[in-house]
């Protein structure tokens, strides 16, 4: 998947900031949803 794309680019990348990051994204996706109904 996308994640393990950048963890092999970023090899030092933060797990902990990745997923903080994937947390925002998905609140976002769900709000935008809720937005447009």
């Amino acid at each position: 998947g996308l994640l393990v794309l950048v963890w092999a680019v970023y090899p030092d990348l933060h797990w902990g900031g990745m997923l903080i990051g994937l947390i925002l994204a998905l609140k976002a996706n769900l709000f935008a949803f809720l937005v447009k109904t």
